[in-house]
């Protein structure tokens, strides 16, 4: 399903198992005709662990034949049955349980869930399950489509599957587009498994966390590299970098590592990144320029159970208490 294709560099592995996440710059959509099919600028969680997130700061590879869109490419496989934050933010949280493929060793998004807070200051709970595409706001299953202080859920076919439209209060004003999500329930490998997009990303801010959500709106720079890489030297020849992180206040280098330009097959189609770290988006090397790709380590990341907000770096509500909205507190229900 995954295969690299490798320049100088060959001894850089690329694992196939787990999570598919790619991200780019966004692109507006009418959210009440549903989420465009085929929207490649957009984040999304397929059925691989290849993490691809933006990186305009350093898209400068004018004339290279296939990186058109700057991405930096990591792998967080995690382990199965487990629960790791994707998105933690102000006014949102989002977190992903992985189970292994009946098929295969490959590691699928089985359930996601949003803790969003609505314009009353009040939290709301979405949660979409694989087995059979159910969708449950506030804890009661949905009928039709939810409305309700500035959250909406919403679903639609699609050629892929059963899709699930979910739009939440951005985490920076409210001049900006609402943050929206769309949730595929597909199959990987004849297993089930559910496709997560993320769309108007720019309401998140630059503090924003998660295994996908530090990258996003934040600074990064990239330079040549041609020092010794696990026991060899690379050359200009063999498109290696070195990437660095920058603090979004004082724009001092928060950690570097190093990347490969490259090409990644994935269902017939190139992704071009910049690949980086290994299968936990750890270190590959000792080499002092290449350092953890995400902050901490993967194990940082895990929750305890899907509607969990806490862990490490968590920003949602700064540590405060979500409040779940009642049934009874809600006015509608749309069939």
């Amino acid at each position: 399903m995954l295969a690299g294709k490798m320049k100088a560099a060959e001894f850089l592995l690329i694992s196939v198992f787990g999570l598919f996440l790619c991200a780019a710059n966004g692109q507006e959509l009418d959210v009440a005709d549903g989420i465009n099919e085929g929207d490649q600028d957009s984040a999304q969680i397929m059925g691989d662990a290849l993490f691809t997130v933006p990186v305009p700061s350093i898209n400068d590879f004018k004339g290279h034949p296939y990186f058109a869109h700057g991405a930096l490419c990591y792998e967080v496989q995690g382990k199965p049955g487990n629960i790791y934050n994707l998105i933690s933010d102000q006014c949102v949280t989002v977190n992903g349980l992985y189970n292994k493929s009946k098929e295969s060793q490959v590691n699928l998004m089985k359930a996601i869930s949003f803790l969003a807070d609505g314009d009353s200051g009040k939290c709301h709970s979405v949660k979409v399950k694989r087995d059979h595409c159910h969708v449950y706001v506030n804890g009661a299953p949905m009928n039709g489509s939810f409305d309700f202080d500035g959250i909406r859920v919403w679903t639609n076919a699609s050629s892929q599957g059963q899709r699930i439209g979910v739009s939440v209060p951005n985490c920076q004003n409210n001049t900006r587009a609402n943050l929206t999500f769309s949730i595929t329930c597909t199959s990987v490998l004849g297993d089930k498994a559910l496709q997560l997009q993320v769309l108007y990303t720019d309401g998140l801010r630059p503090s924003s966390h998660g295994l996908l959500g530090q990258f996003w709106n934040i600074n990064m720079t990239k330079t040549a590299y041609v020092g010794p890489y696990r026991g060899h030297q690379m050359s200009a020849e063999d498109k290696m970098y070195k990437v660095s992180i920058l603090d979004p206040v004082k724009g001092d280098v928060v950690r570097s590592f190093l990347a490969e330009l490259h090409q990644i097959q994935w269902d017939g189609k190139g992704l071009p990144c910049l690949y980086a770290g290994s299968s936990q988006a750890s270190s590959t090397s000792k080499d002092p320029d290449n350092g953890n790709v995400i902050e901490g380590k993967y194990s940082d990341y895990q929750m305890l159970h899907l509607a969990s907000s806490n862990f490490k770096f968590r920003k949602y509500r700064e540590g405060g208490q979500c409040e779940i909205l009642e049934d009874e507190e809600i006015p509608h229900w749309n069939g």
